[in-house]
């Protein structure tokens, strides 16, 4: 039971609303401790993608987290992770030992540097040639239909007889 006047620190976890008037009808708090840590996702950007040598040389970074949970002072929550990629080259792996500040965070992830992302050599798919074999199947198309000549001929055959 909270006393009248007494301030307690809570974050709000859930609103639930009206279906038909989109007003709140519900909130759900969760009353914090002090000292204590709450678990948050915080999304992860990247900077510096323009000037990144792998990415010059026609590097993919495949992001494999795009939030990164981690366990945090509710005071001390960051907007976002951020990792530069200015120096980064094709072949690279980037941990969560290259976010710039870690805010002070513990990831949920314990015990290992686990990956974020990675910067990966371009795949190249081969064309077909634009020679004679890509007219091949077309013009083998164009003989198997018959002409419009031939075929009023026959009907004129059937006509007579």
């Amino acid at each position: 039971m909270v006393k009248e006047g007494v301030t307690e620190r809570a974050l709000m976890r859930d609103v639930q609303f009206h279906p038909v008037s989109d007003r709140p009808i519900h909130v759900d708090f969760q009353r914090l401790a002090a000292g204590s840590r709450i678990r948050v996702q915080v999304p992860v950007r990247f900077l510096n993608e323009a000037t990144s040598p792998g990415m010059k040389a026609g590097g993919v970074l495949n992001v494999v987290r795009r939030e990164i949970e981690v366990l945090v002072d509710p005071e001390n929550v960051p907007d976002h992770f951020e990792i530069d990629l200015a120096e980064v080259s094709i072949g690279a792996s980037l941990r969560w030992s290259a976010v710039k500040d870690q805010f002070g965070t513990k990831p949920v992830i314990a015990g290992r540097d686990f990956m974020v992302a990675s910067l990966a050599a371009p795949t190249k798919i081969e064309e077909a040639p634009a020679g004679p074999a890509a007219a091949g199947p077309v013009e083998a198309t164009k003989q198997k239909a018959p002409a419009a000549g031939a075929a009023a001929p026959a009907k004129d055959a059937k006509k007579k007889k």
